[in-house]
């Protein structure tokens, strides 16, 4: 509480009075705020960005827990609209390509491994382990790529981002 002077007779006022006790004049009145602090800003790209860092930790977390890269990627087909036109659309991108490339390389690798370990079986154990080497490291490649790019607040581009269809 302070005291003001009334603009119309400069009689001394407490800030609180809703009228001049001298000369009726009244005060316009302030409502007090509900809470105690004044709500912080919500920053709409700050919160997506957090959620952006959980997609990528659930991925990083399958590794451990196979079946956290399925919440990852429906973690990024869900949020994906609302950061829609932001540069955090192209890091659920990235997590959703890298998913689907996993899936069909893994599809592929494997009927191709299997084909080489039945008919060339020296051979194919020296394929299986290289190119089980490859189907490990590329989504690992490309998770810590996309991590770094996003503490970095860059887009995930590159030369191995999956094309669009």
């Amino acid at each position: 509480m302070s005291l003001i002077a009334c603009p119309d007779c400069a009689q001394q006022v407490s800030s609180l009075a809703p009228v001049c006790p001298s000369c009726g004049r009244p005060f316009a009145q302030v409502p007090a705020p509900a809470y105690g602090y004044a709500l912080a800003p919500v920053d709409r790209i700050a919160q997506a960005r957090q959620t952006v860092q959980v997609g990528y930790g659930l991925y990083a977390g399958s590794y451990v827990v196979g079946p956290l890269v399925l919440a990852a990627v429906i973690l990024a087909y869900v949020n994906r609209d609302s950061v829609r036109g932001t540069w955090l659309e192209s890091h659920y991108d990235w997590l959703i390509d890298t998913f689907w490339a996993a899936v069909v390389a893994g599809i592929l690798g494997g009927a191709f491994m299997l084909f080489w370990f039945v008919v060339f079986f020296p051979i194919g154990i020296l394929l299986a382990v290289v190119l089980g080497l490859g189907l490990v490291g590329w989504p690992i490649y490309r998770l810590v790529r996309g991590w770094s790019l996003l503490s970095e607040g860059k887009p995930a581009t590159g030369v191995l981002a999956a094309p669009r269809w």
